[in-house]
């Protein structure tokens, strides 16, 4: 028995290592329920070490990396750099159509068909997203009233199209657990782009070394996944299309406007601050990212892990290991906010030292949307994605009403703020429409935020 396939007679109970015993359970019925969740536990431990190790990893590369390149570049390089990614993370969430969680989901989501299908309608966004970018670059460098940004974006934008290139089979990465080939695939990306950035960069100290590096990183990733897990590119299916379009409709809908939300003040922030104080935002928006790659990373262990057990059983587990998580990261999340300015002045040159503060208040933010993110996970396994999409349309709201006024009276460090409190809402909200159906964690979140604040508190 796999943990992919776990019968529904051997449901557990999530409060429990083990199934209840009703009358009639067999001795076999007992040891075939704990060896499904030995194997599951052991997988999702396997991804967590392999998942853990890549950002730890990254973590190392970016820190040296960047502080290589902030004596190569200026910070009027990360502000460009930043308005750019900013735009096409955008884009690449506004058509998010959540084939990858949909794929995993899929009851026959390691067959051709389907594999197939799900490559081919990546690819159609694939070539769309690069199409948009080439076509919004010179009104959007109109707009900033910066002409290098339209040569970065148009650079920039073709990593949407090489990342469609992979092969068929990497989604069936995270819906089998294999980590392993994850991890290379992120070392792979991560060493080639980071060399490529840093050749450039001390080469001809340009803004244009970030975006080489961004491409080579995403040619890197489509050679390991053919390499890794080769598989046949066959003809597409209506019905399997139709099937896999029908669950990542509302997932649609939900990045859509989590997107509006997340990516407002990488959009806004030049036009608001200038290219000089946006890059100090960059920056510490960049050593926060790092961090939050290791969230996400976790989140996709968790949503795996979800997504093959038995429904009834995910509502209760949930609770249990968010509860138990909070209890390890709360005073983890602390420790970091305290030590942001701290570190920013000791390894960066006195032109980066205001983004210590930032880097504090990014880090406060994270340990809300960690809470969230996790919440998150367990409302796509589930299905019902409805109550986050409520919680990014408020957030959303949030965000429009404070950022301008708080940029302009405060500059990055308002923007930082203002994402913060927008974060707040959205992780609030999500556990209030959960709260409805009696498995809201607020305790949990309460202690998150507690010690979040308090991190906060001392840092500033």
């Amino acid at each position: 028995m796999t943990a992919t396939a776990v019968p529904a007679r051997h449901r557990h109970t999530a409060q429990e290592g083990s199934a209840p015993l009703h009358a009639g359970t067999t001795l076999i019925d007992r040891l075939a329920t704990a060896s499904a969740l030995s194997e599951r536990g052991r997988a999702v431990l396997s991804g967590l070490s392999w998942t853990t190790s890549a950002q730890a990893l990254s973590v190392l590369v970016r820190l040296c990396s960047n502080l290589l390149l902030t004596r190569l570049l200026a910070p009027e390089a990360f502000g460009l750099v930043g308005t750019a990614f900013g735009v096409l993370a955008t884009l690449e969430l506004l058509s998010d159509l959540g084939l990858q969680p949909a794929v995993i989901r899929h009851e026959r989501g390691g067959d051709l068909d389907v594999t197939s299908t799900a490559w081919w309608l990546g690819l159609a966004r694939g070539v769309l997203l690069t199409g948009a970018a080439a076509a919004a670059a010179v009104p959007m460098a109109g707009f900033y009233e910066v002409p290098a940004l339209a040569g970065l974006v148009v650079l920039m934008g073709t990593r949407p199209l090489l990342m469609s290139l992979r092969s068929p089979a990497y989604p069936l990465l995270r819906r089998e657990m294999n980590y392993r080939v994850l991890f290379v695939d992120e070392v792979a990306q991560l060493l080639f782009g980071t060399g490529a950035t840093l050749l450039m960069a001390s080469l001809t100290g340009s803004v244009w070394a970030i975006a080489v590096g961004v491409v080579v990183g995403a040619v890197a990733s489509v050679a390991v996944s053919w390499r890794a897990c080769p598989r046949r590119v066959g003809r597409p299916s209506r019905p399997v299309a139709a099937g896999l379009l029908r669950f990542s409709g509302p997932v649609f809908l939900n990045t859509l406007v989590m997107a509006a939300w997340l990516k407002m003040d990488a959009l806004l922030g030049l036009k608001l601050l200038g290219a000089d104080a946006f890059g100090l935002y960059v920056v510490s928006l960049g050593l926060a990212g790092a961090a939050e790659a290791l969230v996400v990373r976790v989140c996709d262990v968790y949503f795996s892990a979800l997504a093959q057990m038995p429904a009834a059983d995910r509502d209760g587990w949930h609770g249990v290991q968010v509860s138990r998580t909070a209890r390890l990261a709360g005073p983890a999340f602390a420790l970091s906010i305290v030590v942001a300015p701290i570190a920013v002045r000791f390894m960066y040159d006195e032109r980066y030292h205001p983004a210590g503060v930032l880097l504090a208040i990014l880090l406060a933010r994270l340990a809300v949307r960690a809470f969230g993110q996790f919440r998150f996970q367990h409302l796509l396994a589930q299905g019902r994605v409805r109550s986050a999409t409520v919680g990014y349309a408020v957030a959303l709201a949030v965000q429009a009403s404070l950022i301008v006024p708080m940029a302009e009276r405060y500059g990055p460090t308002g923007l930082a703020w203002s994402a913060l409190a927008s974060t707040a809402v959205v992780t609030l909200v999500q556990e209030l429409g959960e709260w409805r159906r009696g498995t809201a964690t607020f305790a949990a979140l309460a202690w998150v935020g507690l010690w979040a604040a308090t991190g906060l508190a001392v840092a500033l």
